[in-house]
């Protein structure tokens, strides 16, 4: 795959957003996105995460993540192993990686493909928790698109209102 800056936000074939208020600090938010135990709990498409380099983390991270969307899954012959780069790490707020490479031939699943993940403080217990994927997709996976937009689409928002829900449980079990 082929590695992305800030630049493909506004050059991605697709863009897929989701934004939601949660009752959780920043930081508190931060620490689910870089907990990969948390993962499980609010996308079970994700079952597997490694990090590749050791802490603290920061710009040059690198870690693997097992991908196994049923649909994907069947379409891909089997789960999806993806290695992201981290390009930006801010303690707290935001991370920013592109895929660098993964288990599947390129022209079944993205030429290119960057996640970038905000916590905007609200308050000292609030914040807002916006996801950005940008996808510059494979031929295939292009002219699939009446189908693998929405299913991109439905999982972004379905997992960022998950984590959402996550962090209340988590953060908020005595209020």
């Amino acid at each position: 795959m082929r590695a992305v800056t800030d630049e493909f936000m506004t050059k991605a074939t697709w863009h897929f957003q989701s934004k939601v208020e949660v009752s959780a600090s920043a930081e508190q938010v931060f620490s689910i996105l870089t907990d990969d135990t948390a993962w499980k709990h609010w996308h079970p498409e994700v079952s597997n995460i490694q990090w590749l380099t050791p802490e603290p983390r920061a710009p040059g991270t690198m870690r693997t993540v097992k991908f196994t969307h049923p649909i994907l899954k069947f379409l891909l012959f089997g789960p999806v192993i993806l290695t992201e780069y981290f390009f930006r790490w801010d303690e707290g707020r935001r991370v920013s990686f592109y895929l660098d490479k993964t288990n599947r031939p390129r022209f079944l699943v993205f030429r290119a493909c960057m996640e970038d993940y905000r916590c905007i403080p609200l308050d000292e217990k609030r914040c807002e928790y916006v996801r950005d994927i940008y996808v510059e997709p494979s031929l295939l996976i292009w002219l699939l698109g009446f189908m693998m937009k929405p299913i991109f689409s439905s999982m972004v928002e379905r997992t960022t209102l998950a984590m959402a829900l996550y962090a209340l449980k988590r953060f908020n079990q005595n209020n």
